[in-house]
Parts: structure tokens; C-alpha cells; sequence
């Protein structure tokens, strides 16, 4: 299995002013998880961290955040804040409450890893850069649209069992990649930093600036112990994806 390892995964969403001809209420979308993470013995990394969501409109912004922990079965999470909209009664503010979505679950980790060392070895070396007191060499690199509908074939939910990647899958059959870049750290060959940016198409010819999706990965090897803390509520997998999403974005 894996090394355990930090993990840091970012998206950020910009969403076109008007849909069918009505105003959206938010144009901007922030997802954010970090934590430690170790893989169990069947390889299905767990992640023990906090979580952060934010919606920003006109005039706008709500925001949810917490602790979390992504199991192997399911999801655990005790938020400190969460907008009056989506949960009046407050139910799911300050105790822990669990939702049976196996998200990081993978059905042929395999199939994904070569599908994932194609893409790579296309990419190219560019500048050495420093991050976080790190020397790195940065590889980057283009998509063409057939390598794009095999990644997003391989990640969807369908055929990876995973919900995490089927939100990339999504990303990937609504937009285009317009820059991919890895940052390796050469001396022990570890990858530490992938970031993607997704454009999606227009009518005119021309592309709206849709997405970033940013992974960093640090501490390889730390001591690392996921627990499970008692939960008070429990909630369906649908009520979940109503707050956190489910990579579908109009």
C-alpha cells in the first residue's frame, strides 16, 4: 500500500452569470478537503481532516466547514457552521452524523493508475521551481479531446465505483483541459503537486474560464491513525450530496 501521506484537494468553480436567462444566485464555488490519509489493507485510502465549502453570489457568500472523516464504508462529519437554508433545524451543527457513501472506494485502482501513466508520460519538462522550501520540477502539458474521453470513461462512477472521481469525470465531459501541470520532487521521485485548469467550450468559438482543481500531497510516510468518532445522526447518501455536491454543475 501507499505511503500516508498529507493531502490538500481544491476546487474552484466560476459559473457563467445567467442560466436560461435567469440571474444565478452564486458565480463563484469553493470546495476544500485536507487531511492526514493511510490506505487500509484492501488499498482504499481514509482520510482523517477538516472540510470547507463556499458559495459566493451578489452581495452573497455562505460557507460551510468541519472536521470529516472519509472511510472506507462511509462518510463521518460534525460541522461548526452551516447555512439556516439548508438545515433549519440544525440538526447537523456540532455532532458527528454519518452517511453511508463509500467515496474514495475504487473497483480496479489498476485500470485507473495506467490510464493516469498514459496521460502523464505525455506531459513535459518545463522550469524547476521551489514550494514550500521544495525544489521541484514542474512537468506540464495538454489533453487532446480522445485522451480526455478515455480519463473521463475510466473515473466515472460507472466504472470506477468511486464518487471522488466521478466528479473529476464530470469536469472532464462538460470542459476541456487547457493546462495540466505535475510538480515532482526529484530526489525521492514523489509527486507533490497537480494542477489542473478546465475551460469549458462556448457556442461562439470562443471558452469561459470554468475550473481549477489543485492536489498537493506532503508528510509521505508520517505516523498517521484514522479514527472513528460515535455518531449521533445519520443522514441519506442524496442529503449529502444536496450540501457538499455531487460534480453536476449546470
Amino acid at each position: 500500500c501507499a505511503l500516508p501521506i498529507y493531502v490538500k484537494a481544491e476546487l474552484a468553480l466560476n459559473l457563467p452569470p445567467f442560466l436560461r436567462g435567469e440571474e444565478r444566485p452564486f458565480t463563484e464555488v469553493l470546495a476544500r478537503v485536507e487531511g492526514d490519509v493511510k490506505y487500509t489493507e484492501s488499498g482504499t485510502p481514509e482520510l482523517s481532516g477538516r472540510l470547507y465549502t463556499e458559495a459566493r453570489g451578489r452581495g452573497t457568500v455562505l460557507f460551510a466547514d468541519g472536521d470529516v472523516r472519509i472511510l472506507e464504508d462511509n462518510v463521518l462529519f460534525r460541522l461548526d457552521d452551516l447555512p439556516v437554508s439548508l438545515n433549519r433545524s440544525g440538526s447537523l451543527v456540532d455532532q458527528w452524523t454519518s452517511v453511508s457513501v463509500p467515496l474514495l472506494t475504487t473497483n480496479d485502482p489498476a485500470e485507473i493508475r495506467r490510464a493516469l501513466e498514459i496521460i502523464f508520460s505525455s506531459l513535459t519538462r518545463s522550469d524547476e521551481e521551489e514550494i514550500d522550501g521544495v525544489k521541484m520540477v514542474r512537468f506540464e502539458g495538454h489533453l487532446s479531446g480522445e485522451e480526455e474521453d478515455i480519463l473521463a470513461a475510466v473515473l466515472q462512477r460507472e466504472a470506477s465505483g468511486n464518487s471522488g472521481l466521478n466528479v473529476l469525470s464530470r469536469l472532464l465531459m462538460a470542459n476541456n483541459i487547457e493546462s495540466l501541470g505535475v510538480w515532482i520532487e526529484p530526489k525521492q521521485q514523489q509527486v507533490r503537486l497537480i494542477r489542473i485548469h478546465f475551460v469549458r467550450p462556448l457556442k461562439n468559438g470562443e471558452t469561459f474560464d470554468f475550473a481549477t482543481l489543485e492536489i498537493s500531497f506532503s508528510d509521505f510516510g508520517k505516523d498517521v491513525e484514522i479514527d472513528r468518532p460515535e455518531t449521533k445522526l445519520s443522514v441519506k447518501p442524496e442529503v449529502f450530496t444536496k450540501l457538499f455536491g455531487a460534480g453536476k454543475v449546470e
